[in-house]
């Protein structure tokens, strides 16, 4: 009979041999250890009580165990919830042999995962005895889904990190870039606001940059140079300049530029609307970038020419003004030597006369008229009086001592000074003894220091006054100092609108210079520098 023919089958044969149904049994039992002992699954065979009997080579080396008889399910299965061994465990055979994923414990007590499947063992009668429980080793597998898990896990956790990150700096872009379009804007404004300034400004502005090419003008600069902004931009504006003119532009550009700061030019510049010169006062400022190197010059530039006119007018007008009132005191100080030449040569004579007769009658009416002798006496006084009035009167209006020079002048006029007001006063010379040709300066300068002694009797109350005069070649300088009350700055400007106004126009007749050094307390000191007639202006 055939190895397949079943064990049950054969064993209801009836007479059948017990050495043959022997040899069934144990092929059979060959054919059933070879299925236990199948390499890839482990074979379980339990008790009711779910306690093994029997455990194929493939199980124990699943679970690490060399012995698994007597166990129970739940020493490796424990872990797994009960209604998944229950069902594993089940004598349902409508619900057995349901592959399920469980996970197990070794023996060494690393964690496993295998597919279970369970079926009912039943004896002859059909009563269940046990269970064949089937475990398909699933770890590797199990442990790369774990991993693989795992990683999702963290990739999800990432990605959502990930994407908050992403969000945030999205939200702080948009930010940003609101921020950004913000300035823009108000750049925008800015600038729009910065142009219509600059075409409205009154003066010309235009902006160079580092190689001297225009890059930007107003409307002014368009017509103070008569060229548009559209023809000269990005040139050096060689076109519309004289050479000479272009090469001075060039040498102060470098110049601002190696300079660093702002610097202010006055020139000329040609204005090709007009075809004529104009005279400008421009201010040139640089600019430089992050790395210090020159990117830019700012310049602002103020058409002078009307202005430079009405100063030259100015000058010509104050240089006839100096020379006419120069003119007027020579005239002054000659009519006055004129009316005191007059005054001695006429009034002087006829009073001198007046006296010789006036003295005879007095020398011949003594005896004999003696009360006419007393009234001619006293006409004689009166005379006298009237004598010494006409000289002081001559002295005022010329000195005579001015014909010897203006130190002896000076010197008559200190004592005749100190005489009168018992202040004492002193001159000192310093320098040659030679005299200015030009007696116009002589008559000045007396009259500065007749002017100043005046000044200080009534304002100075000082106790001694000192003049110097020292003459150098070129000039002569004049210090008269005091040791009065002395005044405040303000109090000077005050006090030069009376007496020492007539000094400073004096002095701007002669094209000399007036300092005054005065403190309360400390006196005053006029100190005067006057050119000689060959350095006076004409």
């Amino acid at each position: 009979m055939n190895d397949w023919i079943p064990f049950a089958a054969l064993a209801g044969v009836a007479g059948a041999s017990a050495w043959y149904q022997r040899r069934v049994r144990l092929a059979v039992q060959a054919r059933h250890d070879a299925l236990l002992r199948t390499p890839h699954d482990g074979i379980w065979m339990v008790d009711r009580a779910g306690r093994g009997t029997y455990a194929s080579p493939r199980l124990l080396e699943m679970f690490a165990c060399p012995d698994l008889a007597g166990c129970a399910v739940h020493d490796f299965l424990g872990e797994n919830p009960a209604a998944e061994l229950a069902a594993l465990l089940t004598d349902d055979d409508a619900h057995a042999a349901i592959p399920r994923d469980l996970s197990f414990r070794r023996a060494d007590g690393l964690q496993g995962w295998a597919i279970a499947s369970g079926r009912p063992l039943r004896d002859a009668a059909g009563a269940v005895t046990g269970a064949m429980l089937t475990f398909t080793d699933i770890s590797e597998r199990k442990r790369r889904e774990l991993a693989l898990s795992k990683l999702g896990q963290e990739l999800e956790t990432r990605i959502t990190v990930r994407t908050a990150d992403l969000v945030r700096a999205n939200d702080k872009l948009r930010a940003e870039i609101h921020v950004r379009q913000h300035a823009e804007r108000a750049l925008a404004d800015s600038e729009e606001r910065l142009h219509q300034i600059v075409t409205t400004m009154p003066v010309a502005l235009f902006l160079k940059d580092a190689d001297s090419r225009i890059v930007m003008m107003n409307t002014v600069c368009e017509e103070q140079w008569g060229v548009p902004f559209a023809e000269i931009a990005g040139t050096r504006g060689s076109a519309w300049f004289p050479p000479a003119q272009m090469k001075r532009f060039l040498a102060d550009d470098a110049r601002v530029f190696e300079g660093r700061k702002l610097q202010v030019y006055e020139e000329l510049a040609y204005n090709s609307a007009l075809a004529q010169d104009r005279r400008y006062q421009t201010y040139k400022k640089p600019v430089y970038d992050a790395a210090g190197k020159a990117s830019l010059m700012i310049c602002i530039s103020i058409d002078i020419t009307e202005r430079k006119r009405t100063e030259d007018a100015l000058a010509d007008s104050f240089i006839q003004l100096r020379q006419l009132t120069s003119h007027l005191y020579t005239i002054k100080e000659e009519e006055r030597k004129r009316i005191a030449q007059g005054i001695h040569d006429e009034l002087g004579q006829n009073l001198m006369a007046l006296k010789l007769d006036v003295s005879m009658l007095h020398a011949r009416t003594g005896e004999q008229h003696p009360h006419l002798n007393r009234k001619v006496a006293r006409v004689l006084d009166t005379l006298d009086t009237t004598i010494t009035s006409v000289r002081a009167i001559i002295n005022e209006l010329h000195p005579s001592t001015l014909e010897l020079g203006l130190a002896p002048a000076i010197e008559w006029l200190l004592a005749q000074f100190e005489r009168r007001t018992g202040v004492k006063a002193t001159l000192s010379v310093i320098g040659g003894d030679e005299e200015d040709p030009n007696l116009c300066h002589t008559a000045a300068l007396f009259r500065v220091v007749q002017e100043a002694l005046l000044n200080i009797v009534r304002h100075a109350r000082a106790r001694a006054v000192h003049v110097t005069l020292a003459r150098a070649p070129g000039h002569v300088a004049l210090t008269i100092a005091d040791n009065g009350a002395g005044m405040e700055m303000a109090e000077a400007d005050k006090a030069c609108a009376f007496g020492l106004r007539g000094i400073r126009d004096r002095m701007d007749t002669l094209g000399g210079t007036l300092c005054i050094d005065s403190a309360p307390g400390s006196g005053t000191t006029l100190s005067l520098l006057i050119p000689t007639a060959q350095t006076t202006p004409a």
